[in-house]
């Protein structure tokens, strides 16, 4: 860092003036929830933990860890991954084919929380079934949370 003659600092690997960034589209990333569900089955609370990052169109989670915290501790309740800027929070074909496939391979349901930008939304998945791509988008295999309360950017409550 170096001072320049108006007084504010500037860092030495300033770009040369005309010379502008170029956009960098943003990568997917993808976490794996851990947690419980609640005795009442109402409500499930989930820690983010094992970051994986992908390319702006897709992302892939970190299946052995996956399956082998599953085997340690039992306690893999979902998936949080976001969506390209723009995309929406609606699961796409293709996360409905993987979380279906996840939830039949674990034997449980699993939440699957989506974000795009500041907003994050939650669906639960229950089987497989929605893996045949004709019935892709048919909302019977899956549903949406009724809220998500964020308690630190790592942790949360899901209610179902």
């Amino acid at each position: 860092w170096r001072t320049v003659p108006d007084g504010r600092w500037r860092s030495p690997r300033r770009r040369p003036a005309g010379r502008q960034k170029r956009p960098c589209p943003m990568n997917e990333k993808c976490w794996v929830l851990v947690g419980k569900q609640t005795k009442r089955r109402r409500a499930w609370v989930a820690k983010k933990r094992r970051r994986t990052v992908g390319s702006p169109t897709s992302v892939e989670a970190d299946w052995r860890w996956v399956l082998a915290r599953e085997e340690s501790h039992g306690d893999v309740v979902g998936f949080f991954h976001t969506h390209p800027d723009g995309a929406g929070t609606r699961p796409s074909a293709r996360d409905i084919r993987t979380m279906g496939a996840w939830s039949s391979a674990l034997g449980k349901p699993l939440l699957c929380l989506i974000a795009d930008g500041e907003t994050v939304s939650g669906y639960v998945f229950a089987n497989d079934e929605s893996a045949n791509d004709e019935r892709a988008d048919d909302e019977s295999n899956w549903k949406a949370v009724k809220s998500i309360d964020e308690k630190t950017p790592r942790r949360y409550a899901i209610f179902e």
